[in-house]
């Protein structure tokens, strides 16, 4: 039985810490006079209507020398990429400000060569974190465990309810037998 006891304890502390990864912010978005205006940067979103977010389009919003451009140029992102590293839902709802160099090709497209990405504003996406703000369970590495995390989570729940109604009629037994 304490070796039961002992087991759940753990497996809720695990659930509880699994839970909290989404919530405590680890990244926060830049503001407008933090970005290092020295390098070159680019203001992007990404959006695209396929179900693979990451070949999504990267559209260039703004640059180091003109900070809203009025018309959008689409670019393909090379480098350091935010898709690579954060969840599909956060940068559908995002702009990040890339630090690199724009090119243009022979046949007048764009690549932009990143060297480094940070988040720049989001579009008011979670009801919960209501800060600009990235948490460890949005970055993709963690989010890939998710499925596995959900299960053990209400695998152990229902466990713990299970274990709990168990004591409570080990204990009920008890006391009608001293009596």
């Amino acid at each position: 039985m304490k070796k039961i006891k002992k087991v759940l304890k753990i497996s809720r502390i695990i659930v509880v810490i699994w839970i909290l990864l989404w919530f405590i912010p680890v990244k926060f978005a830049i503001q407008k006079e933090d970005i290092d205006y020295e390098k070159e940067f680019y203001i992007v979103y990404f959006w695209d209507f396929t179900t693979d977010f990451k070949s999504s389009k990267c559209y260039i919003t703004g640059g180091k020398d003109n900070f809203q451009i009025y018309e959008l140029i689409t670019a393909e992102l090379s480098g350091k990429d935010p898709r690579n590293e954060i969840i599909n839902v956060i940068c559908e709802n995002a702009q990040f400000v890339i630090y690199g160099t724009l090119e243009q090709n022979d046949d007048n497209n764009y690549i932009l060569h990143s060297d480094k990405w940070e988040l720049f504003e989001t579009k008011g996406l979670r009801s919960i974190n209501l800060r600009d703000a990235l948490t460890i369970g949005e970055y993709s590495k963690v989010n890939r465990i998710s499925p596995f995390m959900e299960t053990f989570s209400y695998i152990v729940i229902i466990l713990s309810v299970l274990f709990a109604l168990l004591e409570n009629i080990l204990k009920k037994s008890r006391k009608k037998s001293r009596k």
